[in-house]
């Protein structure tokens, strides 16, 4: 039991308040006894014990509710010691307050005593306001006067340890008869003959770990992993010390990729390209590329030509393309490739005329939309368009005499003009009989007649047609044969 100082006065009664006193713990110790003294009174005792947290102890008239209150009794029987099993540790502000019947027992102001022989001094500590039996201590004071004495029994031979193993977490650790097996901190009391020991166990479970690692190595190659070589797909189980000394598995899944070469030697079009994994190839060079995905490797050693389509011309044979007139025969001509189509453009589906280099044909009327295309050897072609572009040449001109006797003027009658869309020239002598009829109006006559020469005479002629705008031809007129 604590040493106190002998009593000076009692004083009370006041159940709406009670005092005591309060000191620093110079050790670990345990409370193991509490009672008012006896010649407090024969009231019930109230008793409290309560650790200060504020860094010093407030002092009246300031109160605080910063403290934790360990023990509280009421109403219990007048000089029965209280036994109670409270530990107290090294540094702990401690107070200890009580009363008997609302009588207090006074003691000398910052009364010297000791705990186990080391020296401690007691302060006074009071709280005001306690109306309710049995309800916690609702704040506490101090200040330099006397302490109101309680007696306090104790044990100071309670031994304290703190430990901090160290474990696996498929592991146990065991202390006081218990196994633990989870991070934490854990309190445990031993009795060494009279005294209490408490541990304290800081325990730290390690993790034991398992990890699946998934890789992959080209067909053929190996894979190397903490100094083993692995040269076939499968999954491997593997135990390592962890950096903690926990046993590991890491389980090595292998996948074995294909790899393959793709050797391309290749011509290609312009306007054409070599395509391979998404990427296209344009130009003409020689390329190595690498394509790596899941599931696959490939290889592409590409030798890649572009081949320039044909440089294709196409020209009209002795004509002015700007000068052609509706109806008149022309020679389209092409050049720069090998072989050749030629085309009339229409609606959906273009028209097939001629597959040679040289291509006869007419003027066909105001507008011609034609095409031609050009191929080489691969196939490779260009294609060009155009539109013949007819004039109305649709004015004749009849001569009005000819002298077929030979001498190489004026030896035949021809009609000088364009072939209009439609054309026929009659010409009769003087009898009415037809003596000469054409649809060309190029037609030369030579003066004949049934396989004779026709005598000198005048001679009547009718031209009838149509020209390509849709215009009527109606011409009449004479000529003169001279001999």
């Amino acid at each position: 039991m604590m040493p106190l100082p002998a009593p000076t006065y009692n004083y009370g009664p006041y159940n709406g308040h009670i005092r005591g006193y309060w000191f620093e713990a110079p050790t670990n110790f345990t409370i193991t006894g509490l009672r008012v003294p006896v010649e407090a009174g024969t009231g019930l005792q109230t008793l409290y014990v309560i650790v200060i947290n504020d860094p010093v102890p407030v002092v009246w008239p300031t109160t605080s509710t910063n403290f934790t209150q360990l023990y509280g009794v009421t109403g219990v029987p007048n000089m029965v010691i209280q036994n109670v099993n409270i530990p107290i540790t090294t540094g702990q502000k401690v107070a200890i307050l009580g009363h008997a019947g609302g009588i207090h027992t006074y003691g000398a102001t910052a009364a010297p005593s000791n705990i186990d022989g080391l020296p401690v001094t007691l302060y006074r500590m009071g709280s005001q306001n306690l109306f309710t039996p049995g309800t916690p201590l609702p704040d506490y004071w101090t200040e330099p006067a006397n302490i109101a004495r309680v007696e306090m029994y104790y044990n100071a031979c309670t031994a304290y340890d703190t430990i901090r193993p160290v474990i696996c977490d498929n592991q146990v650790f065991r202390i006081n008869n218990k196994e633990y097996t989870a991070s934490g901190t854990y309190i445990d009391s031993f009795k060494v003959g009279s005294c209490d020991s408490i541990v304290t166990t800081i325990l730290t479970v390690n993790p034991t770990y398992e990890q699946t690692i998934v890789d992959s190595f080209y067909q053929g190659g190996t894979y190397h992993f903490n100094g083993i070589d692995y040269t076939s797909a499968g999954t491997y189980r593997l135990n390592y010390p962890s950096v903690y000394g926990c046993d590991s598995v890491t389980y090595l899944a292998l996948k074995e990729i294909p790899f393959r070469v793709y050797n391309v030697d290749t011509i290609m079009c312009q306007g054409y390209f070599f395509t391979f994994q998404g990427k296209k190839y344009d130009r003409t060079g020689i390329y190595s590329d690498t394509f790596v995905a899941p599931g696959y490797h490939k290889v592409l050693n590409l030798d890649l030509t572009i081949r320039p389509n044909p440089n294709l011309k196409m020209t009209i044979k002795d004509k002015d393309p700007n000068e052609l007139c509706a109806g008149e025969p022309i020679t389209l001509l092409a050049s720069g490739a090998e072989s050749y189509e030629w085309l009339r453009r229409r609606s959906p589906v273009d028209e097939r005329l001629y597959t040679e280099a040289e291509f006869k044909t007419f003027v066909y009327g105001p507008e011609t939309p034609m095409a031609l295309i050009g191929k080489d050897d691969i196939g490779c072609y260009t294609r060009i368009e155009f539109d013949l572009l007819g004039k109305n040449c649709c004015d004749l001109a009849v001569p009005t005499a000819f002298s077929p006797n030979g001498d190489g003027l004026n030896d035949g009658f021809s009609v000088l003009g364009r072939q209009p869309a439609r054309y026929i020239i009659n010409i009769y002598n003087r009898t009415g009989n037809l003596v000469f009829t054409s649809e060309k109006v190029d037609a030369v006559w030579d003066g004949t007649f049934k396989g004779r020469e026709a005598p000198q005479d005048t001679y009547f002629y009718i031209i009838q047609g149509e020209c390509f705008d849709g215009s009527v031809i109606n011409k009449k007129g004479d000529i003169t044969l001279i001999r």
